[in-house]
C-alpha cells in the first residue's frame, strides 16, 4: 500500500530538503508577525515569567487549562532567557517535531507521496497560516500553548500506538500511557481525544493477530502504568496534581448553563444556527463527492492508447482542472475558509468506515491492507475526537488550526494514496487519479498560502524591543500597534519599575512587554471568565491588592452577544467592576488614534482603538 520509492533513503532525503526549505521560507516570510497584541497570547508569556518570580500557578495566577505547558515555558525561561524569542524558538522546534511525526506516520502507512503532501499541507496551511485579522491561530504563537503541546503529544501517541499494534513490546504500551498522561495535562479536549485513541487501540489490539505477542491485560496495565508514572512524576517535580484542572475546565464550558445557550461556544461548535450549519455541511459534502466522482470518471473513461484518441483523452481528462482551479482560486475568501471543510466530520466517518471495511475484508491473513488499515483507523479516531469542538462549524481558521488539522491531513492522504490504490483494482488509472487530486490539493495549498501572506504582508510596524520585538500591522490599517507602543513609552517615563497595573477587560501582553505585574490572579475579565469567577470575588481581589493603575483597553464583546463595550451596560458582566474602579481611580492619560487635524497623542489612523490609564486616588 506504500509507494515503491517509499523505502528509498534518497527519496526521504530529498523530501527532507524540500520540506526543510518550505519551513525556513515560512519562518523568513512571517518572522515575528504571528501574535495578536491584545487577545490571548500574552498569558503564554506572562504566566511563566511570573512563575519564575515566585508566584504559584492556580493560586496567584489563574490558569484555565492544564499546568504542563506553563511549567515547560517557565523552565525554558529559566534555562535561556525570559523573552518572546525564547518561546518562538521553542515552538518552532515543536513544529519540526510535529512535522517529523506527521511525515513518519503517513510515510509508513501511505507512502512517500502522501507523507510529502500531508507535511506540506501542515506547514503551509496550519503551522504558519493566518486567515483572520487576529493573529494567534498558528503553531508559533498560539492562543493557547496547551493546544499545541497537546496536539504534538497526541500525534506522537498515535504513532506509538500504531507501532504497538504491529507487535510492540510492553514498553511501547508504557510509553503510550506516558504520552497519554502528558496530553491529559494540557486541555480537556486533549484528554477526551487521547481517551478515544487509547480505547480504539485497545479494541484493535483485542482483534489484531499481530498483537498476540503481548497479552491484552499486560498491554492495558502497561498503559495505565505509564499514565500513572507521568502523573506522579509531574506531581513530584512541581508539587501540583496535574489533573485537578479537568473538573474546572469541564465546568468552564457550563458557566452559562448549556453550551448551546452560550453565544461564544454555540458559534464555535455550530449549534447557534444548527439547521444552517448542517445545510452548509451538506452542500460542501455534495461538492466534494462530486469532485471525487468526476475525477474517478475521468480516470476511468479518459483512457486511450494511441493516435488522436490519446490527444482527445488528454484534453478530456485534464481540461476540467482549468475551471476547477479558477473556482478554487477565485472563491470568496470567507466562503472558502468557512465552508470548504465543513464536511470534514462526515468525511472522517466515511474514511474510518472504509478503513474498517478493508481491514475486515482482509481478515487475519496479515495482508498489508489489513496491517495498514488499523493505524489509519487510529488516526481517524484521533481526527474525529479533535473535531468535536467545532463539529458543525468546521474550518481551518480560528480554532480549526488545531482541531481540523488531523482530519485535513487524513483527507489529503486518503485522496492521494489510499483511494488511488483501491480504485486501481477496478479499471481506473490510479496514477491519473492521484495526479488530478494532487494538483487540486496543491492549488488549495497555494490559495491558503496566498491568503496568509496577504495578511502577513501588511505587518511592518515594530512593538517592543530586542528579543520581545513583535511586528504588527501598519498604523494606517490597525492602530493597536502604535497605541500600544505609545503606552509602553508612557509607562517607562511615568511609572516606577515596581508599579503594578491591571488591564480590563483583557490585555496581559501589556504587563509582559512593560514588565509590570498585575495584582489579581485573573488576567482576563471577559464575560466567560466573570461567570467562572464572579465580579464580587474579582472586586475582593482588587481590594486586597489594589494596583497602582488600571488600564482600560478598547475591546468589543460582540462574540459574547453584547453590543456595548465592557461594563457600559449595567446588565452585562463587568458593570460592577467598572463602577468600583471609577470610584477609586481617576484618568491620567488617554491614548487613541488621531483624527486628521486634531491634536491627540496617539497615532494617525481611522479605527476606534484606544487605551485609558487610570491612577489610584490619593487618600
Amino acid at each position: 500500500m506504500t509507494d515503491r520509492s517509499s523505502t528509498s533513503p534518497w527519496g526521504v532525503f530529498l523530501s527532507s530538503l524540500i520540506l526543510g526549505a518550505v519551513f525556513l521560507g515560512e519562518c523568513w516570510m512571517t518572522w515575528r508577525k504571528w501574535p495578536d497584541l491584545v487577545v490571548d497570547f500574552g498569558r503564554n508569556l506572562y504566566i511563566p515569567w511570573r512563575m519564575n518570580q515566585g508566584e504559584v500557578l492556580y493560586r496567584d495566577l489563574d490558569a484555565i487549562f492544564g499546568p504542563l505547558s506553563h511549567h515547560i515555558d517557565a523552565l525554558l525561561f529559566r534555562l535561556f532567557d525570559t523573552s518572546f524569542l525564547t518561546l518562538v524558538v521553542a515552538n518552532l522546534f515543536g513544529i519540526v517535531v510535529l512535522s517529523g511525526a506527521i511525515y513518519y506516520f503517513f510515510h509508513k502507512y501511505l507512502g512517500i507521496w502522501a507523507a510529502n503532501l500531508t507535511t506540506l499541507s501542515f506547514l503551509t496551511s496550519f503551522a504558519f497560516g493566518q486567515y483572520l485579522w487576529t493573529g494567534n491561530y498558528n503553531y508559533v504563537t498560539p492562543y493557547s500553548q496547551e493546544s499545541v503541546h497537546g496536539i504534538i503529544l497526541l500525534v506522537l501517541l498515535v504513532c506509538v500506538a500504531s507501532n504497538a499494534l504491529q507487535g510492540g513490546r510492553w514498553w511501547s504500551a508504557l510509553f503510550m500511557g506516558g504520552l497519554y498522561g502528558l496530553a491529559c495535562m494540557t486541555r480537556l479536549e486533549m484528554f477526551v481525544t487521547g481517551t478515544l485513541v487509547v480505547a480504539c487501540h485497545l479494541l484493535l489490539a483485542a482483534t489484531e493477530s499481530s498483537c498476540r505477542s503481548l497479552p491484552w491485560a499486560t498491554r492495558l496495565f502497561s498503559i495505565l502504568g505509564g499514565f500513572t508514572l507521568s502523573v506522579l512524576g509531574f506531581h513530584s517535580l512541581t508539587g501540583q496534581f496535574p489533573l485537578s484542572y479537568l473538573w474546572f475546565d469541564f465546568n468552564r464550558l457550563l458557566w452559562a448553563g448549556r453550551i448551546d445557550q452560550n453565544p461564544f461556544y454555540a458559534n464555535m461548535i455550530g449549534t447557534d444556527h444548527l439547521a444552517d450549519h448542517v445545510w452548509l455541511m451538506g452542500q460542501n459534502l455534495f461538492w466534494i463527492v462530486a469532485m471525487i466522482s468526476t475525477t474517478l470518471l475521468f480516470s476511468r473513461y479518459g483512457l486511450a492508447s494511441a493516435g488522436q484518441r490519446r490527444h482527445f483523452s488528454i484534453i478530456f481528462v485534464w481540461s476540467p482542472l482549468v475551471p476547477a482551479g479558477m473556482w478554487i482560486w477565485n472563491a470568496p475568501i470567507m466562503d472558502y475558509l468557512t465552508q470548504s471543510l465543513r464536511a470534514l466530520p462526515v468525511l472522517v466517518l466515511v474514511m474510518g468506515l472504509a478503513f474498517w471495511y478493508v481491514r475486515r475484508r482482509s481478515g487475519t491473513s496479515g495482508h498489508i491492507l489489513q496491517s495498514h488499515s488499523a493505524p489509519l483507523l487510529l488516526w481517524a479516531m484521533f481526527s474525529f475526537g479533535m473535531l468535536l469542538k467545532i463539529l458543525f462549524n468546521t474550518k481551518i481558521s480560528h480554532y480549526g488550526f488545531v482541531h481540523a488539522m488531523p482530519a485535513s491531513l487524513l483527507l489529503v492522504g486518503f485522496l492521494t494514496a489510499w483511494l488511488p490504490k483501491q480504485v486501481g483494482n477496478h479499471g481506473i488509472d490510479p496514477t491519473r487519479f492521484r495526479m488530478i487530486m494532487t494538483l487540486l490539493i496543491a492549488l488549495a495549498l497555494a490559495r491558503n498560502a496566498y491568503l496568509s501572506q496577504t495578511l502577513y504582508g501588511m505587518k511592518n510596524f515594530s512593538v517592543g524591543e530586542g528579543k520581545d520585538r513583535i511586528v504588527y500591522y501598519a498604523p494606517q490599517l490597525d492602530s493597536r500597534g502604535a497605541v500600544i507602543r505609545y503606552f509602553l513609552s508612557w509607562m517607562e517615563k511615568h511609572a516606577s519599575p515596581d508599579a503594578t497595573f491591571v488591564v480590563i477587560p483583557e490585555g496581559v501582553m501589556l504587563n509582559y512587554l512593560s514588565r509590570h505585574a498585575t495584582t489579581t490572579p485573573s488576567m482576563s475579565f471577559l464575560p466567560l471568565e466573570l461567570r467562572r469567577i464572579p465580579e464580587e470575588k474579582q472586586i475582593d481581589h482588587f481590594e486586597r491588592r489594589p494596583p497602582d493603575y488600571v488600564v482600560v483597553v478598547f475591546r468589543p464583546l460582540v462574540e459574547y452577544g453584547y453590543k456595548t463595550l465592557f461594563g457600559e451596560d449595567a446588565s452585562q458582566p463587568g458593570a460592577k467592576m467598572v463602577r468600583w474602579i471609577h470610584g477609586r481611580y481617576h484618568p491620567v492619560s488617554t491614548m487613541q488614534p488621531k483624527v486628521r487635524g486634531a491634536d491627540s497623542p496617539g497615532p494617525l489612523a481611522t479605527d476606534p482603538f484606544w487605551i485609558q490609564i487610570l491612577a489610584k486616588n490619593q487618600p
